[in-house]
């Protein structure tokens, strides 16, 4: 009787999203971690079955994973690394099997061994040579999306844009039609998205003519609510201005006539930020043009980090009761 009553309980409590976001989660982290000669298990860690199923039973269907590209692909332009593969083969199958969907995270910032990309050292081809790596591997399984890369920094939007759209056309040439996740340059921020940086043109301006050839794609944007966008505190400002943050987003990708993924926000545990995750949740659920959200994020080892959100350890963190009616799919419970 008991379990009947909390199945109940749980089939009242959740109502879904408001309008059709197909892809609610969160951000698994620790593939991130570390230096690139990190030990695995030691300097840096990925998520594991037990974390991901957690939540899994509350209704997440999308895990972004982040990972170190020269983890993947210790020399460039040459063959994956097996033994990091299979690690990554394991995630994807682990949570794939759940029926989640697995964003790999190219987490490097436009740059690979602290060479930005476009140097002497890191040619601008290396991201597409890395991505029809990915995309043969992963063609099968169209739960694995693809994240061309983590918050390009220190390149242009102009010159990120074509890199990404040479990226995206030799992902298709494999013929992976997988979801493909492109983010904008100067962090991907949904705030500036329409800002230029110096003489340079805005995201909005770059990605004017971005197109997929296999018509699978989303603008991929972070969005943080402290005073300056960066996440670095636990402070929110208000509910209508973290709406109107993510709102420029919204009209920009309402008006170019593409959708967008949200895969980087949080907020902290602070009791004053719950209306704020509230309020950009509701803005999501409310408008189309979002195809998704994953939150930042958990990890076995952020302890008192301000954004931790694991819930296998101590108390069950608020923020994810205030995710829990905005998620696609119900909590296990009530399923049952």
């Amino acid at each position: 009787m008991r379990v009947f009553a909390l199945a109940l309980a749980f089939l009242l409590f959740w109502t879904g999203p408001a309008a059709a976001v197909a892809l609610t989660g969160i951000n698994i982290a620790g593939g991130e971690f570390g230096g690139v000669l990190s030990v695995y298990g030691k300097g840096y860690i990925y998520p594991n079955k037990a974390q991901m199923q957690a939540f899994r039973d509350r209704g997440m269907n999308v895990f972004r994973v982040p990972l170190r590209w020269e983890r993947l692909q210790p020399v460039l332009g040459a063959p994956l690394n097996d033994t990091e593969m299979a690690r990554v083969d394991d995630i994807v199958e682990t949570a794939t099997g759940m029926g989640a969907s697995v964003i790999i995270d190219v987490h490097n910032y436009a740059r690979y061994a602290r060479q930005p990309l476009g140097s002497p050292a890191v040619p601008l081809s290396a991201v597409r040579d890395l991505w029809e790596r990915l995309a043969r591997r992963y063609r099968g399984n169209d739960k694995v999306i693809f994240g061309l890369m983590n918050e390009p920094v220190r390149i242009s939007a102009t010159t990120w844009a074509g890199v990404a759209q040479d990226a995206v056309i030799g992902i298709r040439k494999t013929g992976a039609r997988n979801l493909v996740l492109v983010p904008g340059a100067y962090w991907s921020g949904a705030h500036s998205w329409k800002k230029p940086v110096g003489l340079n043109l805005s995201n909005a301006e770059a990605m004017a003519q971005f197109h997929d050839p296999g018509n699978n794609f989303a603008f991929d944007f972070h969005q943080y609510f402290d005073a300056n966008s960066s996440g670095a505190t636990g402070n929110c400002v208000t509910p209508t201005e973290a709406e109107r943050r993510v709102g420029v987003a919204t009209a920009w990708l309402r008006a170019t006539g593409n959708r967008g993924m949200l895969t980087e926000f949080g907020i902290s545990r602070s009791p004053e930020c719950a209306p704020v995750l509230e309020a950009v949740l509701r803005h999501m659920a409310a408008n189309p043009e979002w195809h998704g959200w994953t939150i930042w994020a958990s990890s076995a080892w952020f302890g008192a980090y301000h954004f931790n959100l694991n819930p296998l350890q101590g108390a069950l963190p608020p923020q994810l009761e205030t995710l829990q009616p905005f998620l696609v799919d119900p909590p296990v419970a009530s399923r049952r």
